[in-house]
């Protein structure tokens, strides 16, 4: 037998990891509290938003009309227009860019051949959230102007088939606009609103014998307009009756509503606006709401690579320099990797 030896002890193998895979671990670690910082701010991101001085969001707002619409006998910047525009800062809190497609002399037709034809009148409508239409007044001149010119071979047994057929053509005019409108803009929460015509110059037409002639036709065009407002969509501003008064016979100049012209003047244009103001604003208001938690910098309703580079531009901007909140997604008053992060996170995202 060999001699009993003594059994050899050696030393506990140590439990701990490797420098290498200490570093790795206390990475993962620093990098999941940092990832949980971001979690945390994203989370909270309304709450920053709620106590913090938002940038208000944009909206986009489009006119589309005649003279009146382009501001007609207005003082500059106070049409129904602009001041519709700030009713819907006011009231929504936004900042309402405003492109105001009003022609003077446009018709019904007119305007629908400008959609069909016109790139700047298509861009527009397409990215508007606010549509208004006003139209209707120059068409009663053309009612005018065709009976004038066709004297006693208007057409019909009452002489008037002439202006029956003009008629005909301002319901497929206006068919034709809105339907484009719609081709165009297809957003759930875009809101049309739609002043009907008033006449401009009673007095004057009723002692000529025009008013007798052609208001039945006004009274026709804005039925009209009225019948399609459930089927396309919009409400119906009642200038008519404010202007003309319930029973139609009431002179807005004589009221003091409008100028010699027949256009309305600063008072006109105030009831104009007030008018729209008071229909409300619908379902705009879920866009309002979609654009407040949206961290889109750049105003355009979406968030994309625009954003991320218009943002990463002011990396490291604070509000002692160089500080514009738009970039501050977080409103923390610093621009840094959180408001990169929270703009990525919501890639993709849009308000319609």
């Amino acid at each position: 037998m060999l001699p009993n030896k003594k059994r050899l002890k050696f030393p506990k193998r140590s439990k701990r990891l490797p420098l290498g895979k200490i570093g790795v671990l206390f990475l993962v670690v620093i990098l999941a509290a940092i990832c949980g910082l971001i979690f945390q701010k994203i989370v909270n991101f309304q709450v920053f938003a709620s106590n913090q001085t938002l940038v208000p969001p944009t909206l986009f707002y489009t006119a589309l009309g005649d003279s009146i619409t382009a501001g007609a006998q207005a003082p500059v910047g106070q049409g129904f227009v602009d001041q519709y525009a700030n009713d819907l800062n006011n009231d929504l809190g936004v900042t309402t860019i405003v492109s105001n497609l009003g022609i003077a002399g446009a018709t019904a037709g007119n305007l629908a051949g400008r959609l069909s034809s016109d790139t700047a009148f298509k861009n527009s409508i397409t990215k508007a959230n606010v549509i208004t239409i006003g139209v209707g007044i120059n068409d009663i001149e053309f009612f005018r102007m065709i009976y004038r010119a066709n004297g006693q071979n208007c057409g019909g047994p009452d002489n008037q088939d002439c202006l029956r057929n003009y008629l005909n053509s301002f319901k497929t005019s206006w068919d034709s606009m809105l339907s484009q409108i719609y081709q165009l803009n297809t957003g759930p929460n875009m809101i049309i609103r739609v002043n009907n015509t008033y006449y401009g110059s009673i007095n004057t037409d009723v002692s000529n014998g025009d008013f007798a002639l052609l208001n039945p036709y006004l009274i026709q065009m804005n039925s009209y307009v009225d019948s399609k407002a459930s089927t396309y969509h919009y409400i119906v501003n009642n200038v008519h009756d404010i202007f003309n008064g319930a029973s139609g016979q009431n002179d807005p100049i004589a009221t003091g509503f409008a100028t010699w012209t027949g256009h309305p003047n600063l008072n006109g244009h105030t009831i104009i606006a007030n008018g729209l103001r008071a229909l409300g604003y619908g379902s705009l208001n879920n866009i309002v709401t979609c654009l407040n938690s949206l961290p889109d910098v750049n105003g355009d309703h979406i968030v994309n690579s625009i954003d991320l580079q218009q943002d990463a531009m002011h990396f490291g901007d604070s509000s002692s320099q160089n500080y514009d909140p738009k970039y501050d997604v977080d409103h923390n008053g610093s621009i840094n990797s959180i408001d990169l992060f929270i703009i990525a996170r919501n890639f993709g995202k849009a308000c319609r």
